[in-house]
C-alpha cells in the first residue's frame, strides 16, 4: 500500500512539474511600423500582469510569459496602442501612427548635434507649470524658477538702486547677460538696465523674467549647460524656453500671502482664456495678470553716529570714538531735545514696493495645409519703490541740513513699460520648413 502511494505522489509531482514549465514559455517578436522599419523602446506588455519588456534598436523583443496564450498591450507614444492576442512563440506586430498631429516641439539643444539624447550628457529640466501654477505659493516666473530648477537663481536686491525692481537671474552662478531667455522658441529682449553697486551680475545686463505673467506659461525647459555653439555667447550658462499656453477654456486664481512679521503682503490675481480657431488647430490665448508686492522691512538699530560729532572728534561709528559712552550720551541728548528716538534713524533694508500689471497673448492659425501665421507677445506695466542707503545728520557732506536737519533716506522709484511681440508666418515645401 506505501509503495503504490509513493508512486502516486511522484506521478503528480512530475506531472505537476511538467505543466509548469509547459506554461512558462519564451515569446519573441518584432515591432515595426507601417514601412516595415524596426521601432525601438516599444513596450510589450502582459494583460493582466505586470511582466513587461521593451523593444532593442532592431524591432526584436523577448518576454517571458505563464500563459499559453497571453494578450499583449503593444504601446508607444506617437502611435496607436494595440491588443494581440498570441497563438504561437513567434510574434511580428505592425504598429500605425496616431491620426492626430503631435503638437510642435521646440528642442533647446547643445553641443554636438548629432549626438542622441541619450548619449549627451547635457541636463535638460521640464516644468510643466500649467499643471503646477495654482499650487506652488510663488507667484512670478522668476521666484517659481528659483524653487523648482536647480542650479537657477534669482534673489531679491535690496538698496541696490534700480536692480532691486528687476530681479537679476542666473543659471550655474554665471553672469544673467550670458543665460539666453527664449519665448516659444524665439529670443526675449534684455532689460535696459546695468546691474551695478556690487548686486547679482554686477556690470552685466540680463532678462526681466518678471516681465513675463507666470499664467501665461505652459511649460518651461531649461537647459543647465553652455550652448553657445548653437545660440552665441549669451547661452554660456544655459538656455530657458518659455511655452506659452494654447489650451482653450477659462481659468482664473486668487493668490494672497505675507511674511511671518506681517510685511510683505503679496496679492496675485490672474486670468487666462482660450479658444479655437477654425478646424485646422488654429487657436488664441490671452492672459491678464496683477501681482502687488508689498515692501519688507528688516531693519535693526545700528552703531553708528547719528549726529554731527567732529567738535569731538567723533566720526561713523561710536566705537572709533575715543569715549564710546560719552559719544553715545551727545546723540541721546539730541535725540531728546528733538523729540526723536534711535528707531527713527534705522535704515530701510528689504523687498522693494512693486506693482505689476501684465498682459500677454498667444495664437497660431493654419491659413492652409502649407502657411501657418503665428503670433506672440504683451506688454507689463510696473511701479516700484525702493529705497536708499539711508543718509544720517553726522555725514555732513551727504546732507543739505537747511532742507533735511535730520538726515533722509533715499526713495527710489521706478516706472518700467515692457512691450514684446513676435510675428511670423511658418511654410512647408514639401521636406522643407520655413520660418519667417
Amino acid at each position: 500500500m506505501k509503495k503504490k502511494l509513493k508512486i502516486l505522489i511522484t506521478a503528480i509531482l512530475t506531472l505537476t512539474s511538467t505543466l509548469f514549465f509547459a506554461q512558462s514559455q519564451d515569446i519573441k517578436g518584432t515591432i515595426t511600423n507601417e514601412n516595415g522599419s524596426p521601432l525601438e523602446f516599444v513596450t510589450i506588455l502582459i494583460k493582466g500582469t505586470h511582466v513587461s519588456a521593451t523593444s532593442d534598436a532592431l524591432g526584436n523583443f523577448t518576454i517571458v510569459s505563464a500563459a499559453i496564450s497571453p494578450t499583449f498591450v503593444v504601446s508607444l507614444f506617437g502611435y496607436q496602442t494595440k491588443e494581440v492576442i498570441v497563438k504561437g512563440r513567434i510574434i511580428d506586430v505592425q504598429l500605425i501612427l496616431e491620426n492626430n498631429s503631435l503638437d510642435e516641439i521646440v528642442v533647446v539643444g547643445s553641443r554636438n548635434p548629432k549626438k542622441s539624447k541619450l548619449e549627451t550628457a547635457v541636463p535638460v529640466d521640464v516644468v510643466n507649470l500649467a499643471k503646477i501654477r495654482n499650487t506652488t505659493p510663488q507667484t512670478t516666473t522668476n521666484d517659481i524658477l528659483t524653487y523648482l530648477i536647480p542650479s537657477f537663481n534669482s534673489s531679491r536686491q535690496s538698496s541696490s538702486d534700480g536692480t532691486e525692481h528687476i530681479d537679476p537671474a542666473s543659471l550655474r552662478g554665471l553672469g544673467p547677460d550670458q543665460v539666453l531667455v527664449l519665448i516659444n522658441g524665439k529670443r526675449r529682449h534684455t532689460t535696459s538696465l546695468v546691474n551695478y553697486q556690487n548686486t547679482v551680475g554686477n556690470g552685466s545686463v540680463g532678462t526681466d523674467l518678471s516681465a513675463i505673467p507666470a499664467s501665461a506659461i505652459k511649460r518651461i525647459e531649461v537647459l543647465r549647460d553652455g550652448a553657445a555653439a548653437q545660440y552665441g555667447s549669451d547661452a554660456i550658462a544655459g538656455v530657458i524656453n518659455l511655452v506659452l499656453k494654447d489650451n482653450a477654456g477659462l481659468d482664473a486664481n486668487v493668490t494672497y500671502g505675507e511674511t511671518s512679521r506681517n510685511d510683505g503682503k503679496t496679492t496675485n490675481l490672474n486670468l487666462n482664456y482660450g479658444a479655437k480657431i477654425g478646424n485646422k488647430g488654429g487657436f488664441i490665448n490671452l492672459t491678464a495678470e496683477f501681482n502687488n508686492r508689498q515692501k519688507t522691512n528688516r531693519s535693526q538699530n545700528n552703531n553708528l553716529i547719528i549726529f554731527d560729532q567732529s567738535a569731538y572728534d567723533n566720526y561713523f561709528a561710536y566705537d572709533f570714538a575715543a569715549d564710546p559712552a560719552q559719544a553715545r550720551q551727545i546723540d541721546d541728548n539730541l535725540l531728546a531735545q528733538n523729540g526723536l528716538k534711535r528707531d527713527d534713524f534705522n535704515f530701510q533694508i528689504g523687498d522693494a514696493k512693486i506693482k505689476n500689471i501684465q498682459g500677454f497673448f498667444n495664437t497660431s492659425i493654419p491659413l492652409n495645409d502649407q502657411i501657418e501665421f503665428y503670433a506672440s507677445g504683451g506688454i507689463s506695466h510696473r511701479n516700484g519703490t525702493g529705497y536708499g542707503f539711508r543718509r544720517l545728520p553726522s555725514e555732513t557732506e551727504n546732507v543739505v541740513f537747511s532742507i533735511f536737519p535730520f538726515g533722509f533716506q533715499p526713495e527710489l522709484n521706478s516706472v518700467v513699460t515692457d512691450l514684446s511681440s513676435s510675428v511670423g508666418f511658418k511654410f512647408k515645401f514639401g521636406e522643407w520648413k520655413l520660418d519667417v
